[in-house]
């Protein structure tokens, strides 16, 4: 096993938990993403692999099985495969892997579940697989917590800011619906509680 940064070592470790299911054609991608994201902070990317039965367990085995120790960069060949390196730029922040498999399919409540056991770091964000998020706007989100100290929770929104896909009807009420329920229990406005990126301080 290889020497992790502990959190008295370093500044501020994020803990990226991505659960994982049948992503085989995306999974290199949001790994490149989450590596590039706030490129300065060390990252402790956790990712949980719900019984994938389209070669994305198969993937993560070959290519992070023996992925202990502290990276620096991380790059895609033409192929696919993923090729870790120890050396980068000096601003890029170390990062390492703590890969999970679940040997029978238990949802995605699950997987996060077992992931949060794993997290060493100080922020957790949940980051799905598909791509549809962008670890983009994790720059907008971690200096509130770690910078401003003006939240211990942030939730992003599809809704503001910039264009997104549209959504059926019936998923539109109900994720309002919802978001007015956690608004009003929480005395916090929720704009969109089912399609955001979460970030959140780790309480220990």
């Amino acid at each position: 096993m290889g020497t992790y940064p502990s959190r008295l070592e370093t500044a501020s470790v994020l803990s990226v938990i991505i659960p994982v299911y049948n992503e085989a054609q995306t999974i290199g991608r949001i790994l490149q993403q989450v590596v590039g994201a706030v490129p300065e902070t060390p990252k402790q990317i956790v990712i949980v692999d719900d019984c994938s039965t389209d070669g994305t367990s198969e993937w993560l085995r070959r290519h992070l099985a023996h992925s202990d120790g502290i990276w620096r960069g991380m790059s895609l060949n033409d192929k696919g495969d993923l090729i870790l390196s120890a050396d980068g730029p000096q601003n890029q922040g170390e990062f390492w892997f703590t890969v999970l498999f679940h040997e029978h399919n238990r949802g995605k409540g699950a997987a996060l579940r077992t992931g949060f056991s794993y997290v060493s770091g100080d922020v957790i964000v949940i980051q799905d697989a598909d791509l549809e998020y962008d670890p983009g706007d994790w720059a907008q989100m971690l200096p509130l917590i770690n910078e401003r100290k003006v939240a211990d929770v942030v939730y992003g929104s599809r809704f503001y800011g910039r264009p997104h896909r549209s959504l059926y009807f019936h998923h539109y009420i109900g994720n309002r619906l919802i978001s007015f329920f956690l608004t009003f229990s929480m005395t916090r406005c929720c704009p969109t509680s089912g399609s955001v990126i979460k970030c959140s301080r780790v309480q220990c």
